[in-house]
């Protein structure tokens, strides 16, 4: 069992069918760098470095005990910022001055352009009195700049992470919205030609309202775009409620598929006596896309208001869904 083991995770290494992303070779790049950054490092501080970013190369490589057939990206990120801030106060002054600041600098752009210039004007300092120091010998004042770098080294790992973490985390909403609605489709070919027949109170009729409007939910949600400059607690809660898009899609298109059926409400053109006319799935979805406005057009109707009598509103999902 044990060389079952070892000859899958043999096979499994590196990325998907050999094919190399450009983030998959940058991160592989940082990792082979900061390796050699680690043991230029006392021997007190190499071993735990060394182990760090052997954690980092092992998400990048043994995905298959990830149950995941793409590198860790995240994971490996976050272990190589934390070799990053350590390598702040044990790497080579010079090494300090040439790769750690710099690469900073860098990631100092993903906060907010205010929080940015102003760190980055923090940085410039740092690197002013780091120029000075190389032509000295070490002394307190370069261990408190080196204490500076590391703080600013985390908060740009923070902000580089937190970007990041949220554009993978759409990504995989995207796949997984857009693999649901694939499933959607596919139920709607095959129920649709019974909308034609059977009883007027058949089954079927109300399971392709929901289906319907389950798809106009699921349409909004692949459309609508998720607020970046918002806290990861905001953020995590928002995607759950996208997720929930399809079914409130379906409940609503079946409250308003009703409210024809019972001529509270009436749509131009549509035949609210025939049950099997095409036109209802036309509404599901609309109603489903944008669920905010009909529930707004049912709430005026049971407040005993005079507006029963239009077509259908404008399916706008990030507009009337949100």
């Amino acid at each position: 069992m044990a060389k079952l083991k070892k000859w899958i995770s043999e096979r499994f290494k590196g990325p998907l069918i050999g094919f190399e992303s450009p983030g998959y070779q940058l991160v592989w790049a940082h990792t082979e760098h900061y390796e050699q950054l680690a043991q230029m490092c006392p021997q007190d501080k190499s071993a735990a470095l060394l182990e760090a970013i052997h954690s980092a190369r092992d998400a990048l490589q043994n995905r298959i005990w990830y149950l995941c057939p793409f590198p860790k990206y995240d994971l490996a990120w976050a272990e190589l910022h934390q070799v990053r801030n350590e390598l702040c106060q044990t790497a080579p002054l010079a090494h300090v001055v040439g790769d750690l600041l710099e690469e900073t600098a860098d990631e100092l752009g993903y906060l907010q352009p205010g929080e940015a210039t102003k760190r980055r004007a923090e940085l410039q300092d740092l690197r002013c009195k780091f120029v000075v120091s190389l032509e000295q010998s070490p002394t307190e004042q370069a261990i408190a700049l080196r204490s500076r770098l590391e703080s600013l080294s985390q908060v740009a790992a923070q902000a580089r992470e937190t970007h990041w973490l949220k554009v993978n985390m759409t990504r995989n909403r995207l796949f997984i919205m857009g693999f649901g609605l694939l499933l959607v489709l596919g139920a709607a070919l095959y129920a649709l030609p019974t909308m034609g027949q059977g009883d007027n109170g058949s089954g079927w009729i109300y399971g392709l309202i929901l289906l319907f409007g389950a798809l106009g939910g699921l349409v909004s949600a692949i459309m609508n775009s998720e607020p970046v400059d918002t806290k990861a607690s905001e953020y995590y809660i928002y995607r759950r409620l996208i997720y929930l898009r399809p079914f409130v899609g379906a409940a609503l298109a079946l409250v308003v598929y009703l409210a024809i059926r019972s001529k509270l409400l009436s749509i131009a053109g549509l035949d609210s006596h025939n049950p099997r006319d095409l036109s209802f799935l036309v509404v599901a979805f609309a109603s489903g896309f944008a669920e905010r406005a009909f529930v707004r057009r049912l709430l005026t109707i049971a407040g005993g208001g005079t507006e029963q009598s239009a077509g259908p509103p404008p399916a706008t999902g990030q507009a009337e869904g949100a």
